[in-house]
């Protein structure tokens, strides 16, 4: 469980300030709703952002819920999968990001966004991974 819990702060590290999502919740809504009781009742005072609340439920993992190991579970699953996503989505997209997104600033869903403004524009390889990345950012809250 400590490795479960380690990876989920560095999944609430890294999206705290990412607003929700339309089609499904993020991977930080759902740790927060599987953990509401836990974040309630150890982590109330904790100011969100830069891993805090993260650490907050690290520091009371041996109290954990089945409910909230098994959602910070899933957000590790998750993040796993977008992992492996991402990487294939950046290999199949260098050239295109090379040539149409290369005075974006990387972060928050922008080369994924200007990807798809240029969409027409794509190579076969490329435009294929943006549709099959679609749901994952979305899950990773980045886009909406």
């Amino acid at each position: 469980m400590k490795a479960s819990t380690a990876i989920i702060g560095l999944v609430l590290a890294t999206l705290t300030s990412i607003g929700p999502t339309n089609a499904q919740q993020s991977i930080v809504q759902s740790v927060s709703q599987g953990c509401a009781k836990e974040l309630q009742t150890y982590c109330k005072d904790v100011t969100m952002g830069e891993g805090r609340v993260a650490s907050c439920l690290y520091a009371y993992e041996d109290k954990l819920s089945l409910t909230c190991a098994a959602a910070v579970y899933r957000g590790v699953v998750d993040l796993e999968k977008a992992d492996v996503a991402l990487k294939i989505y950046a290999r199949q997209c260098s050239s295109d990001l090379m040539q149409y997104c290369s005075g974006e600033v990387p972060g928050g869903g922008r080369l994924f966004n200007c990807l798809k403004k240029n969409k027409a524009t794509l190579t076969k390889d490329c435009s294929r991974a943006l549709k099959d990345g679609e749901p994952m950012m979305r899950r990773l809250g980045l886009i909406q």
